[in-house]
């Protein structure tokens, strides 16, 4: 039985809801966690128990123009595609964005999964011309900013694997003689079994 084609419709954004009754200036992270925690985390889908991938929209004056929730995870994991990421963000004509989500844990430091899409969303954001002010990570009554910390190539994530690499180059390396040390201890090696063949031949 042959399947019948769906009709091509035409698009358009709405507005869920109301939030901030002026858009706020949010150009500094603890305006745009105070922003997540009166607007976001409010929200019925919204669960502090998964982790929540939302968008910040912003204009050209920085003043937010709205949100929209990217993906809802599982308790340590969200799953996003910079396609999902961007979609709402291109037809809204928006300037700029920041990205945000929550560590149900409580712990805002970023992880090497964190790391790796926001280096996959910021190249993403130079090809389309939206520019990615910050990706923020909120846990507890904390919060981990990637702009603060120099983004994925010095945040706290990478620091960390940086440091688990030197210890392990280090943990290979065993301690040795310099070569000036074991030419000493060879020849000194040398001219001891010379002196014990004179002495056996005495």
């Amino acid at each position: 039985m042959k399947s019948q084609a769906r009709p091509a419709r035409e698009w358009k954004i709405t507005s869920v809801r109301e939030t901030a009754p002026l858009r706020p200036y949010c150009a500094h992270p603890e305006l745009l966690v105070h922003y997540w925690r009166e607007h976001v985390t409010t929200a019925p889908h919204f669960s502090p128990e998964q982790e929540c991938l939302v968008v910040v929209v912003l204009n050209t004056k920085l003043f937010v123009r709205g949100h929209y929730v990217v993906s809802i995870g599982t308790l340590n994991e969200c799953l996003a595609h910079p396609r999902e990421v961007f979609r709402a963000a291109i037809i809204g004509g928006a300037y700029a964005m920041v990205v945000m989500h929550n560590h149900p844990s409580g712990d805002p430091g970023p992880s090497e999964s964190d790391d790796r899409i926001t280096a996959r969303i910021r190249s993403v954001a130079e090809v389309v011309g939206i520019e990615m002010l910050d990706h923020i990570i909120v846990g507890g009554e904390g919060h981990s900013s990637y702009r603060e910390h120099g983004w994925p190539s010095r945040s706290p994530a990478r620091q960390r694997s940086e440091r688990r690499g030197q210890t392990r180059r280090a943990s290979r390396r065993k301690p040795g003689k310099s070569l000036a040390a074991l030419t000493a201890v060879g020849e000194g090696i040398g001219a001891l079994g010379q002196s014990q063949a004179t002495t056996i031949h005495l």
